[in-house]
């Protein structure tokens, strides 16, 4: 592609020469990156060409000794193509450059900040988790004491009392009974005795 540049620019200049062909300013876009004078005798396109190839531009305009504009190269290769190291960058490259910069950092800073985020909700369910299985032994452990302590106080009350008012509960229904059966059964109620003395 460069050698297909070349040959075009040195026709193109050939033919300007013929009409005063003095100067060949190439540009990128709209910045101008170099202008050669072009020599009267001796190789005259070599140097021209040799700063074409060296730079990125995308048009050169060729022209007079007064200035005007005798010619006009386009260049159709992409900048990238024909710029070499040391020569000027494209201003489109280099914005190119730094989008893709600015990007590929804020997708890394973006990762950094989701990992984070991840190991930051990782360590609080794990922390839950710990937390709910030490309130569940804490329960536990209530609930044994709990127990226990009611257990020891119903066997402290029972041992407490004498044997003899364990047993005389335990055989007061009988002696009950015995003393109803022998007295011809249990004592009237009030309202009967009064009943019974009206009569």
């Amino acid at each position: 592609m460069a050698e297909e540049i070349n040959t075009l620019l040195r026709s193109v200049m050939r033919s300007a020469a013929r009409e005063g062909l003095a100067k060949v300013v190439f540009y990128c876009g709209e910045e101008q990156l170099k202008q050669a004078t072009v020599k009267t005798r001796g190789k005259r396109w070599e140097p021209i060409l040799a700063i074409a190839n060296r730079l990125g531009w995308t048009h050169a305009e060729l022209l007079d000794k007064s200035g005007a504009v005798i010619s006009l190269v386009e260049n159709a290769s992409p900048a990238s193509e024909l710029a070499e190291l040391g020569s000027k960058p494209s201003p489109v490259v280099e914005m190119v450059r730094l989008v893709i910069s600015a990007q590929t950092a804020a997708l890394a800073n973006r990762e950094r900040e989701t990992t984070a985020a991840m190991q930051a909700c990782t360590n609080a369910v794990q922390l839950l988790g710990e937390a709910v299985a030490t309130m569940s032994h804490i329960y536990q452990a209530a609930i044994r004491t709990a127990v226990e302590a009611s257990a020891a106080a119903a066997s402290e009350s029972d041992s407490d009392r004498p044997m003899s008012s364990r047993m005389l509960e335990a055989a007061l229904p009988q002696l009950m009974q015995r003393v109803f059966n022998e007295a011809g059964g249990p004592p009237p109620s009030p309202k009967k005795k009064e009943k019974e003395s009206a009569a």
